[in-house]
């Protein structure tokens, strides 16, 4: 379902976040998923571990999302890196 996890920073932006690209059927299910919990929270688990739980703001249909929050880029490299681990 998940492709990749990346980390991605902005410019004029002290934060990174991470952005997470998921396979074409996982875009479907990612879709449906944030479609159906708009402001609500959704809990991202890798290996049983609980890693973050964001507000869905909007539905996601491109297959694409990004964790933001005031992470570090190390922070953000931690957390990609757990989730590409768990792709393995």
């Amino acid at each position: 379902m998940v492709r990749s996890a990346n980390v991605q920073t902005l410019e004029h932006d002290p934060y990174a976040y991470v952005e997470v690209e998921f396979t074409d059927a996982g875009r479907d299910r990612l879709a449906a998923l944030t479609r159906q919990n708009i402001e609500k929270r959704v809990v991202i688990f890798v290996d049983g571990t609980l890693i973050v739980a964001p507000i869905v703001k909007a539905e996601i249909a491109g297959g694409k999302f990004w964790l933001s929050g005031r992470m570090s880029e190390q922070e953000a490299t931690e957390l990609a890196n757990e989730i590409n681990g768990a792709l393995k």
